[in-house]
């Protein structure tokens, strides 16, 4: 099936044609690990956003669980590095009217009103994968939307030993915790130390010095049981996700212990 793709695809333009079979050559073993266990629902593509989020003809925009890609520009920031690659690869995996399937995880909605998703193509490649595993978006997981989140881990591992896309640029390395800028924002990956731990009503806080706490909700601590937030106190560590500002700090949310590397 790959083969027979492939060759149809060198109708179109060169470059168009080698990224979308590179895809899928290089998705191939993924994909047969990170196969649906289901398809909850089959829609039609209308418009593809960036490198993980699409648009469906009967208007819901589908936000694709388990990755992040490199955004676009919008609200006065320019693109950041990749983005227009990562956008282009999901283009040419799929185009406008392609048929995809949906396989809902236990939250189908975020807090935007956008539906969230694992996202197939037709010929069952799970699209997350295939673009973690080319080096167009990090891995990530945010509970209780936890399926198949090994698969898309050991993807991004490939990626990442073959220095692919993010993984060989400068962009993308994890920013020392110690001299983060308090306008940081959005997505990011942060290295350092964790000098301290608290716990509120809510939540338990890992201070990474002065500039930046992490919060893990109480309500997701079941994803931690392997790994309690406390033992990572003096512990060097990345984490990565979503950065705010708050009460004069920043935070960044951390929901699952994949989001946290180790390091020493």
């Amino acid at each position: 099936m790959l083969h027979g793709m492939c060759r149809y695809h060198k109708r179109a333009p060169l470059v168009g044609a080698l990224l979308f079979c590179a895809l899928l050559t290089a998705q191939a073993a993924g994909a047969q690990e990170c196969t649906a266990d289901r398809i909850d629902e089959r829609a039609v593509v209308e418009a593809v956003f960036d490198g993980d989020t699409i648009r469906l003809t009967d208007r819901r925009i589908v936000r694709f669980i388990a990755i992040n890609t490199p955004e676009q520009a919008h609200s006065g920031q320019p693109a950041e590095p990749l983005a227009e690659q990562a956008t282009q690869a999901l283009r040419e995996l799929l185009p406008v009217g392609s048929t995809v399937g949906l396989r809902f995880d236990t939250q189908r909605q975020d807090h935007h009103r956008r539906t969230l998703a694992h996202v197939y193509t037709e010929q069952g490649i799970n699209l997350s994968a295939a673009l973690i595993e080319q080096g167009y978006g990090f891995a990530i997981v945010v509970a209780p939307n936890t399926w198949q989140v090994d698969c898309y881990f050991r993807a991004e591992r490939q990626a990442r030993a073959a220095r692919r896309g993010i993984w060989s640029h400068a962009y993308y390395k994890a920013k020392p915790a110690a001299t983060l800028p308090s306008e940081t924002r959005g997505f990011v990956r942060i290295s350092g130390r964790v000098t301290d731990t608290g716990k509120s009503r809510k939540n338990i806080w890992l201070d990474m010095g002065t500039q930046i706490a992490l919060k893990i909700p109480r309500t997701h601590l079941q994803q931690f049981a392997d790994q309690p937030p406390e033992n990572l106190s003096g512990r060097d560590i990345i984490a990565r996700g979503w950065v705010s500002f708050y009460n004069d700090k920043l935070r960044m949310t951390v929901s699952h212990p994949a989001m946290l590397e180790i390091q020493d």
